[in-house]
């Protein structure tokens, strides 16, 4: 059945409700036929029939303040919904690679819906449960390491992130060994919005998906540029004169009067150089 489709029931009923005051009638007439005991005439049956006009009415008016009724029910629970998602938040907990190194892993909790998280707590449970394996341990602890995962956050607001470096993968192998790649946990993270209103949102965390990733390259080429700068800008801090106390640049400029001397010497060598030649 489609929403805008009228159930049934209410045809049915209504067809009932108009066709009982005709029966009614329907009947009183033929008991007067048959018995002519009941005096029945047209001032009677105009009453009658202006009697069955009005039920129609009120049964109409009934269905129709029944039907507004649910309409505006129906509205108010829209207005509720939009106004809800307008400060609902999402919370979502994911690892992501730094841009140092992709051996190198970052915890994020960001925020991805409309509206501000608050009294922000974490529950980490393992693949199997409660229960946790030996290298799930190893990862949980240094998950718990961080004080806003042991804890809880106060909040977090539209579109905000928090993250911290978490491990690296050539420590996490030397721990547990290539079994690393099998550690999967889920976190689960609960949160309330503006209102008061509490939501449940899990994340799963599957060191599996990072089996086998390569990278290309150096690392991020904006942290490879700022390095770069960085290298520079000590190289200029050692071009100084070690007898001056201070750190400054010897700069020589030449005035006007400097490149017309220089152009003047020019000249004279060249016209000297062309008597040499005409010479031999």
């Amino acid at each position: 059945m489609l929403k805008n489709e009228k159930p049934l029931w209410i045809i049915g009923s209504l067809m009932t409700l108009l066709l009982l005051p005709a029966v009614f009638i329907a009947g009183l007439i033929t008991g007067h036929e048959l018995s002519n005991d009941l005096p029945l005439s047209e001032d009677s049956l105009s009453a009658w029939v202006a009697a069955l006009a009005t039920v129609a009415i009120a049964v109409l008016t009934f269905i129709l303040a029944l039907e507004t009724w649910k309409l505006r029910r129906s509205q108010d629970k829209q207005s509720a919904d939009i106004l809800e998602q307008s400060i609902k938040p999402e919370l979502e907990v994911y690892l992501e690679s730094s841009k140092l190194s992709f051996q190198f892993m970052n915890l994020y909790v960001e925020n991805t819906g409309n509206g501000v998280a608050k009294d922000i707590t974490f529950e980490i449970k393992g693949k199997n449960g409660s229960t946790f394996s030996p290298e799930e341990i190893v990862l949980i602890e240094e998950i718990e390491r961080l004080n806003f995962i042991r804890n809880k956050m106060t909040s977090l607001g539209v579109q905000k992130k928090r993250s911290s470096f978490l491990f690296s993968f050539i420590e996490l192998v030397e721990k547990v060994g290539n079994s690393a790649f099998d550690i999967k946990l889920a976190i689960l993270v609960t949160y309330t919005n503006i209102a008061g209103k509490q939501y449940i949102s899990e994340s799963t965390i599957d060191l599996s998906e990072f089996k086998g990733i390569t990278e290309l390259g150096n690392g991020d080429p904006i942290h490879n540029l700022a390095s770069e700068v960085e290298k520079i800008r000590k190289s200029f801090e050692g071009v100084v004169h070690s007898g001056q106390k201070s750190n400054n640049f010897n700069v020589r400029i030449h005035t006007k009067k400097d490149v017309e001397e220089r152009r003047k010497k020019e000249s004279e060598m060249l016209a000297e150089y062309k008597k040499i030649r005409e010479g031999i």
